[in-house]
């Protein structure tokens, strides 16, 4: 898996999500997310139809977050990922939010 720093995320163009403390199981996880997608109704097609790729971001308290940053045009309903996003309970992010929420995470860096 690649690492992302937080400056780099930043500047990233495209948004996408942010989970929050995830295990060593990431190719798992990946597949898991990209059916959880298909399987509601909030994606079609495979993992790279719809990231350009998932990224792993260490933060400084030891905690690993999980970035995948989306595609130009994702096979994603946004509308109906926002809902799914949500009922997370806080579970993830959007990028958008991470680095404006999550910044004093990284001050120290």
């Amino acid at each position: 898996m690649t690492t992302i720093d937080f400056q780099t995320l930043k500047k990233t163009k495209n948004d996408g999500l942010v989970f929050y403390g995830l295990t060593d199981c990431l190719e798992e996880f990946k597949t898991v997310i990209n059916n959880e997608l298909n399987n509601n109704g909030l994606g079609t097609g495979t993992f790279e139809d719809k990231f350009e790729g998932i990224y792993e971001l260490n933060v400084p308290d030891g905690r690993r977050d999980i970035v995948f940053i989306f595609k130009e045009k994702p096979s994603i309903d946004m509308g109906k990922l926002a809902i799914w996003r949500i009922k997370l309970n806080g579970l993830a992010s959007w990028i958008s939010d991470y680095v404006v929420n999550r910044a004093s995470d990284f001050e120290m860096c």
